[in-house]
């Protein structure tokens, strides 16, 4: 069971943009700050590294780490998918999996990974 000091880390999830979200009421194209995603929730968070390993994709080296991350089920988050990502600072980590711990509406783990150049 996790405790409230447990959830120590805030993190941001964000979605690709749909073209609703990119066209204003002008009918211009807004891609915002980063051009490509929006804001779904900000919520804290316990982020766990799982290990890393590095790989050569595409003649480069890169580093991938995997992370456990858990936060709590709400329903601004309870619709995570793979599609999405989290930010952690500076960081950025694609989902792998998200599920509904247990179907409990409590706890929602994801399976992230984080590629670095190495």
């Amino acid at each position: 069971m996790n405790t409230a000091g447990d959830y120590d880390k805030r993190i941001s999830i964000e979605a690709p943009k749909t073209a609703a979200d990119i066209e204003n009421a002008y009918g211009e194209i807004d891609l915002g700050d980063d051009g490509s995603w929006r804001l779904v929730a900000r919520c804290w968070a316990e982020v766990q590294s799982q290990g890393g390993r590095e790989v050569e994709r595409l003649k480069q080296n890169t580093a991938d780490l995997t992370h456990l991350i858990r936060i709590r089920w709400s329903s601004a988050t309870k619709d995570i998918d793979p599609s999405m990502r989290i930010v952690l600072g500076e960081r950025k980590l694609e989902i792998i999996s998200a599920a509904n711990v247990n179907e409990k509406n409590s706890v929602i783990e994801m399976m992230c990974r984080e590629v670095k150049p190495a």
